[in-house]
């Protein structure tokens, strides 16, 4: 009676969920259990006479026992979070042992290489220089400046007219003007 029942267990499993049948006297095979508290490895294959195909899938478990192994993900995907994910920047890059995201950068957005490690491409204007974006001119935005304007890459405090007058009045010019928002002219 426990033979029929372990062949349609067997029978039902590779029917609905395609699991590999393991032969011998203990029921063990390819789709055995690890030992232990360590984990379970499933193994299931399919095969016709057009195609062949396989997947495995592995959990570890705790630290007592023999488990399961971390299973191998096609590149460039690898193991985060129980399944295989894409080379992203998100995961930590295929090349990642871990799932560690990459490191933000600022005025930057973290990327990952073709070899899978991480990296990242600046926003324009600021340009890569090691580990971080920079400004190539004097400001790019006008918090570079503290407050004042930033044009074409120098920061330019705005022309006051009152302020401009007091200036040249005391340089020995008759009067000056706001000539446009930035430029003070004495006359």
């Amino acid at each position: 009676m426990a033979g029929l029942r372990m062949i349609l267990g067997v029978a039902s499993c590779a029917a609905l969920l395609g699991c590999a049948t393991g032969t011998g006297d203990s029921g063990s095979g390819e789709g055995g259990t690890g030992a232990g508290a360590g984990g379970a490895t499933t193994t299931s294959s399919t095969s016709s006479s057009s195609s062949t195909s396989s997947s495995s899938s592995t959990s570890s478990g705790g630290s007592g026992g023999e488990g399961g192994s971390v299973p191998e993900c096609n590149p460039p995907e690898h193991f985060c979070g129980g399944i295989c994910v894409g080379n992203t920047a998100q995961t930590g890059c295929y090349g990642s042992s871990s799932c560690t995201p990459c490191t933000a950068v600022q005025n930057g957005t973290t990327t990952c290489t073709a070899a899978g490690v991480c990296d990242f491409t600046c926003a324009l204007p600021y340009q890569k220089n090691g580990n971080q974006c920079v400004c190539p001119t004097a400001c790019c935005v006008a918090a570079d400046c503290g407050g004042d304007a930033c044009v074409g890459g120098v920061c330019q405090t705005p022309c006051d007219d009152m302020l401009c007058e007091i200036a040249c009045i005391a340089s020995g010019y008759v009067m000056g003007i706001c000539t446009d928002q930035y430029t003070c002219s004495c006359l």
